[in-house]
């Protein structure tokens, strides 16, 4: 992330203060230099996180973004504060002024601009102003008591409504209290959130009779079940758990809960104390001889005031919480998620598994070149399918299978495990199951459109999960991170802010893991030091046009690309890595061909018609000399392969993240299918697992041996209540489990499982 610096103004010192005050927990002299470093020098996270991290050792990166964030936040409603003030100071009250002089939280500068819109509606001269500030000081000095006193002051005005200017008045002395009383709310703001006294609770909204006989509301009633937990829920605020705060704001935003803080009494006393001791040493009145003046009613809506500030901010406060605690276990998990070992040689297919419209297939080469795409049916066995499936796999040598995980998964995978079992040496296919999630959305995107426009969005699926084998990273990336299915409430959160996450994951990765050159797409490169999106553009169209649409070294990536000079290079090369091709290409591009095809290829499907092609066939070479045409040729480096950075642990810590990919044992399979493919799941029964998902209230397990009545993959909860906090946050993504089914709720679908090993 990166703020840009406010040349005119400078460090604003109330911002500053606040920052501090906000992340009081936090050393104090890092946090300065952070907004130092970021904000005068321009430096990004990861810069600092690299080159700069003595001067903040006790800052995350999660740290450091949550610290600019919130310093660009205050710092865009400071510059709007005082611009209004600038713009409307003629027209503005002292109180306001007062008010927007100081302000740096949005909420006092959007009822500063109500009260002004409210009020210039009526056309005030300067001479209007001044007595209504005079009026103002006279109310606080306990000079004017009664609202008859008031009226006589201002008997000039020509209202249309008689109390519209004593209403005006008291608000104005509101305002004035509120500013002067700043420091005093700040503190109470403080101290609320950790006491034990101030409570969340939340009720079913009632509905009226006509609602409920409308059909829409039907559909709000089956929702009402969802939330059956936060019916009638009270619960200290300092105890809120982030999920009760996102499940309980869903159901407010879908109108079924009505949510309040309930704020002791005390809170009122202690402030009626505060500005008593206030007014009397700053305007020499004692409120206890006023109990029937307009000062008195003033300083009651001044506390309803107040009490609606506490509300919003412990609502506000909550939110945040709940939303950055939400986004650290999106990051957690998308980093596991990204961190699938990658299959880099072998011929690969991708099934997206089907009943309706059949399975699709899409087979891609070593370089993600499509070699095939069409359509069988494999749920079932009839007119030959999986022996036009077998051919398949013979004739592009397919090394491995990528199968999704959606309906009719277990069915496909019975079939593909016995057609294996004809299969053997070092031929036979090797089978894993893909998660789907997020599939069927890239394959309906823009992007998927550009980059397949003849082709239907099935077929791009099946190409989308076989290249998930191939390259998890740039694959997974392409997909909106809450559409992954790897977070909690993740639909809930601020769209940038999840868009941010996977940019900050990225960016982690490719600084101290490194990408792959010939398989990264342009929304992965643009991340490497040195590159931005029109390098990486240029990037992606020059490997297009390589021999065998791959790079050979990263020398020839300084001399192909045009544009990257050699500080560029400096910077990027030790973030891209080039695997060595295959010794033993897997299938000869003359033997290939498209059995049932009808898509037409583009650039990259192999054609032995395309001149082009036969021309890639020759142009490779192993030698750094130049041929007879002045062209040069490159060879491969073994050391391209490694990742160089100075910052060694934190490049072990990134590499422990790795996870190899299980594929499917043949035969152990075939005994889970020698009875039923269609399993139930049972009660008290134990199952194999695979965990997807893991959360703040327990763990996500997909089970193996069974499917669901749509015949996709059965997927439970293991909840933190019923497995303990430390097992569930101790699981990663894709950990093997063994699970026990403690409860079925047939009606929703719902499996509650207990992790036993």
């Amino acid at each position: 992330m990166k703020i840009e610096p406010d040349q005119d103004e400078g460090h604003d010192p109330l911002i500053v203060n606040s920052i501090l005050a906000a992340f009081s927990n936090f050393p104090k002299p890092e946090v300065e230099y952070l907004l130092l470093e970021s904000v005068d020098n321009n430096s990004t996270i990861p810069f600092i996180e690299r080159y700069r991290k003595s001067h903040v050792q006790n800052l995350s990166p999660n740290d450091m973004r949550e610290v600019l964030e919130t310093y660009e936040e205050l710092n865009q409603t400071r510059k709007a504060s005082l611009n209004f003030l600038k713009k409307n100071r003629t027209s503005l009250l002292k109180s306001e002024e007062s008010v927007l002089s100081n302000c740096v939280v949005k909420d006092e500068l959007d009822q500063v601009k109500e009260s002004f819109k409210a009020r210039t509606n009526k056309k005030w001269t300067a001479d209007h102003q001044n007595l209504v500030d005079n009026v103002v000081e006279d109310v606080l000095r306990g000079v004017l008591k009664y609202e008859d006193d008031v009226n006589r002051r201002l008997k000039d005005f020509q209202q249309e409504k008689p109390n519209e200017i004593v209403n005006l008045v008291k608000a104005s002395v509101v305002n004035r209290l509120i500013a002067e009383c700043f420091e005093y709310l700040n503190n109470v703001k403080s101290s609320v959130m950790t006491d034990s006294r101030v409570m969340l609770q939340s009720e079913l909204k009632k509905t009226s009779k006509t609602d409920k006989k409308t059909p829409k509301s039907e559909k709000k009633e089956d929702n009402v079940e969802t939330y059956a937990p936060y019916h009638n829920f009270r619960k200290p605020v300092c105890r809120m758990m982030s999920y009760q705060v996102m499940a309980i704001n869903r159901g407010e935003t879908h109108k079924i809960l009505k949510v309040s803080i309930d704020i002791p009494v005390n809170y009122e006393n202690s402030f009626y104390s505060f500005v008593q001791n206030y007014l009397a040493c700053t305007y020499k009145v004692m409120l206890d001889n006023h109990k029937s003046s307009v000062l008195t009613a003033c300083v009651s809506d001044c506390f309803v005031r107040v009490k609606s500030k506490i509300t919003r901010h412990v609502r506000s406060c909550l939110k945040s919480k709940a939303i950055k605690d939400s986004l650290e276990t999106l990051q957690k998990n998308l980093k596991q998620t990204l961190a699938a070992e990658p299959v880099k040689t072998g011929v690969i297919m991708g099934i997206d598994p089907g009943f309706k419209n059949g399975c699709k297939i899409g087979i891609i080469d070593n370089n993600n070149r499509i070699l095939f795409t069409g359509k069988l049916n494999l749920t079932t066995s009839v007119n030959g399918q999986d022996v036009k499936l077998k051919e398949l796999l013979d004739q592009y040598e397919v090394g491995y299978i990528a199968l999704g995980n959606g309906t009719g998964c277990n069915q496909v995978e019975s079939l593909i495990c016995i057609l294996l079992t004809n299969i053997r040496g070092p031929t036979e296919p090797k089978l894993t199951t893909i998660g789907e999630a997020g599939v069927s959305i890239w394959s309906v995107s823009s992007e998927a459109e550009k980059e397949f426009p003849n082709m239907e969005a099935g077929l791009r699926s099946a190409i989308s999960l076989a290249r998930r084998l191939r390259d998890p990273i740039s694959e997974l990336s392409r997909v909106p991170p809450q559409n992954l299915s790897v977070g909690q409430y993740q639909h809930d959160l601020p769209n940038a802010k999840t868009v941010i996450s996977m940019k900050d994951t990225l960016q982690e990765f490719v600084s101290f893991s490194g990408v792959d050159l010939n398989t990264a797409g342009a929304h992965v490169l643009q991340h490497v030091a040195g590159l931005g999106p029109g390098l990486a553009e240029k990037i992606v169209k020059c490997r297009e046009n390589m021999p065998d649409c791959r790079f050979v070294s990263r020398e020839q990536l300084r001399s192909a690309v045009k544009g990257l000079g050699e500080k560029t290079f400096e910077q990027c090369a030790g973030f891209v890595k080039i695997y060595p091709s295959c010794q033993n290409q897997s299938v000869i591009e003359s033997k290939i061909r498209k059995i049932g095809q009808k898509w037409q290829s583009d650039s990259r499907t192999v054609n032995d018609d395309d001149p082009s092609a036969k021309k890639r066939k020759t142009g490779t070479a192993k030698t750094t000399k130049q041929s007879k045409t002045g062209e040069k040729y490159f060879e491969e480096n073994p050391f391209d392969v490694t990742n160089i950075h100075p910052k060694q642990d934190r490049l072990n810590e990134m590499s422990n993240l790795k996870r190899a990919r299980v594929f499917i044992d043949r035969k152990e399979a075939l005994k889970k299918f020698s009875g039923s493919t269609n399993e139930e799941v049972k009660l008290n029964s134990e199952y194999a697992g695979k965990v997807v998902n893991v959360t703040d209230f327990g763990a996500f397990v997909e089970l193996r041996n069974c499917c669901d009545l749509k015949s996709s993959k059965v997927v439970g909860l293991a909840p933190m209540s019923l497995n303990g906090p430390g097992l569930i946050q101790s699981l990663q993504i894709g950990q093997n489990v063994q699970v026990k089914v403690t409860k079925i709720d047939v009606v929703k679908g719902h499996f509650t499982l207990k992790i036993i090993e």
